[in-house]
């Protein structure tokens, strides 16, 4: 088993790596080592779309401002268990496949914190808090940690923050283009010191 299928502390139950979609499919009537992770998404998903579409069905929201960050919140509810059952079932179709999966998965989670976010800031902040410099940002505020948070994630997953960049193939271009980077400043600030010290050293002959 490749090492970024491998889960530690999960010993079987590993679907094939270069699985079809087909294939991937299937595997959720199977036990899998995704088995469960699939479905306690992919239940609530219509869950959530049923009350999504009831609310909808009973407010006039064109009307009723007030609802707004409400079907966002909703909104957001939905979506984060869709991809992340989805990033679940087809992330054994290949290395690079497994990781736009969980990109799109860590992409989802983070955007349902800016919903709950935007729900918190519209009905629940602390009346003391209303009409605040703090409520004033707080939702921007959300989407920068929304944004951080997603790439930081992805980032993390490059392996690059170990200093390795795993087997995904765009970062490991980026890995070695940094590295290169960095060589080229280390390689300068080599020649500036031996420049520094010759000149330093000419001025006390002199």
């Amino acid at each position: 088993m490749t090492r970024v299928f491998h889960e530690q502390g999960i010993l079987f139950g590993y679907r094939h790596p270069q699985s079809s979609a087909t294939a991937c499919v299937l595997s959720l009537f199977q036990m899998t080592n995704e088995t469960l992770n699939i479905w306690t998404h992919l239940l609530p998903f219509w869950f959530f779309v049923w009350r999504f579409v009831t609310a909808l069905y009973i407010t006039d929201i064109q009307n009723d401002s007030y609802s707004w960050p409400l079907f966002v919140y909703m909104g957001t509810s939905c979506v984060y268990p869709l991809v992340s059952s989805c990033a679940h079932t087809f992330s054994s179709m290949s290395k690079n496949a497994r990781h736009i999966c969980y990109f799109l998965d860590y992409g989802a989670v983070n955007l349902f914190s800016l919903g709950s976010a935007i729900a918190y800031s519209a009905y629940s902040l602390p009346d003391v808090m209303v009409c605040t410099t703090f409520h004033d940002y707080y939702v921007p505020l959300a989407v920068m940690n929304t944004i951080l948070s997603t790439g930081l994630s992805c980032y993390s997953r490059l392996g690059l923050a170990d200093g390795e960049a795993g087997s995904f193939a765009p970062g490991e271009a980026v890995y070695q283009a940094g590295r290169n980077v960095v060589s080229s400043h280390r390689k300068s600030m080599v020649w500036g010191m031996a420049l520094a010290s010759q000149s330093q050293l000419s001025s006390c002959v002199s």
